[in-house]
């Protein structure tokens, strides 16, 4: 896990710990099952919280998980990371 160190209204350590270890795997099976019923699948989930998003994608066996700053462009963030995770063969 890797964190900007001026990334502004960043949640705890800890907090980061439980979404990372429980809070994104079921959130991913929960919706990748609902897509798999008649949507055609999942692609990825994005969050809003208060202040920020967060973007959540399946990859390997595992998922990747970025804070995307709510001052930011999301829809051209969540191409760039798409992008750049398609170019990554271990992903």
């Amino acid at each position: 896990m890797k964190a900007k160190d001026d990334a502004e209204n960043q949640s705890s350590e800890e907090t980061d710990k439980y979404e990372e270890l429980l809070v994104n795997p079921t959130v991913l099976k929960l919706l990748e099952a609902r897509g798999k019923m008649d949507c055609g699948g999942l692609d990825y989930v994005l969050i809003k919280y208060g202040s920020f998003f967060q973007f959540v994608q399946t990859v390997g066996n595992g998922h990747v998980s970025v804070c995307i700053s709510q001052e930011s462009n999301v829809s051209e963030t969540v191409d760039l990371i798409r992008t750049f995770l398609a170019k990554r063969s271990n992903f």
